[in-house]
């Protein structure tokens, strides 16, 4: 039996080259040695295991994550029994995945994004902070609790709340081996930071300046050199990405989706939005072609 055969026996998951997430306990003893054609994410919630991949073992307990491309052969040495989240994305669903929250762009410069992007295999294990720990496990547990919704195009809304979950993941994890050292990625995770929080208020280079304590001058070369981004750009871009959400979880019209992410200018909104996505808000929500069901849990409708 293959391993998505064996999910399939113990959970019920439409996968159909989409999105599968859900909750998974690894008994104590050696797992089966298997490789699969799906990109898989393993967020640890309790125990203790050894991670065996390419003749390596790596330690994996509470608050850590693996990320495991398509055809590497790979199985778990547990030593506590092992409570884990299970993210699964079919190869082919990424490229729209990736595309359906912007900043698309940012992603692109992001160690994390590219790894995902690759056909060449390989994994990676990030040992995150308790805090930014929380951060993610809210977030799976958000798509878990869609996942096991009955609610029309549900699919979809999860694909959404999994391109945010990516978003956020590249964000966070891109703090911890930023190329230009510790010295710039603390400044750097200041000011995305500060727009994260506070995007819908009046946001801009100078502003992010005062929060990175150097001018503005610099940031704008050591953000660029990191990001791949001018700090103007990031704002209009993650702006536009909480637009998207509105757009896709709720029934608020186009005008009020720009207001909720901080435009004040309608023509501008529409000429950042189509810069970035490549279409209009109304052709965007048209294609999600989202059910905006006021029954659906508040963690979803105001992520």
């Amino acid at each position: 039996m293959n391993e998505l055969a064996h999910y399939k026996k113990n959970f019920y998951i439409t996968f159909k080259k989409g999105i599968a997430v859900f909750r998974y306990c690894h008994k104590t003893g050696i797992s089966q040695k298997h490789d699969h054609d799906f990109f898989e994410i393993v967020y640890c919630l309790s125990g203790e295991a050894q991670h065996v991949i390419r003749n390596g073992a790596n330690e994996f307990s509470k608050g850590m994550l693996l990320m495991i491309n398509t055809g590497e052969m790979h199985y778990f040495n547990v030593k506590k029994e092992l409570n884990i989240y299970n993210l699964l994305v079919h190869r082919s669903a990424l490229n729209v995945i990736s595309t359906l929250l912007p900043p698309v762009n940012f992603l692109k410069h992001t160690k994390l994004y590219r790894f995902m992007k690759g056909h060449n295999g390989g994994y990676c294990c990030i040992t995150f902070s308790a805090a930014d720990a929380v951060t993610v496990k809210n977030c799976i547990e958000e798509m878990i609790l869609l996942s096991s919704c009955s609610y029309y195009n549900h699919r979809k809304l999860l694909s959404v709340l999994f391109s945010a979950f990516l978003h956020r993941l590249c964000i966070i994890s891109e703090k911890y081996h930023l190329p230009h050292g510790d010295r710039f990625s603390e400044k750097i995770k200041k000011v995305i930071d500060f727009i994260h929080a506070h995007y819908s208020e009046s946001v801009n280079l100078t502003l992010c300046a005062e929060i990175a304590e150097c001018n503005a001058s610099y940031l704008s070369r050591i953000f660029a050199a990191a990001t791949g981004y001018t700090v103007t750009e990031y704002i209009n871009e993650y702006r536009v990405s909480r637009a998207c959400h509105v757009l896709a979880t709720t029934d608020e019209s186009v005008l009020s989706a720009a207001l909720t992410a901080g435009f004040i200018n309608i023509s501008f909104f529409n000429r950042v939005f189509r810069k970035v996505t490549g279409m209009t808000p109304r052709q965007f929500r048209a294609g999600l072609d989202t059910y905006s069901d006021k029954s659906l849990p508040a963690s979803i409708r105001t992520h």
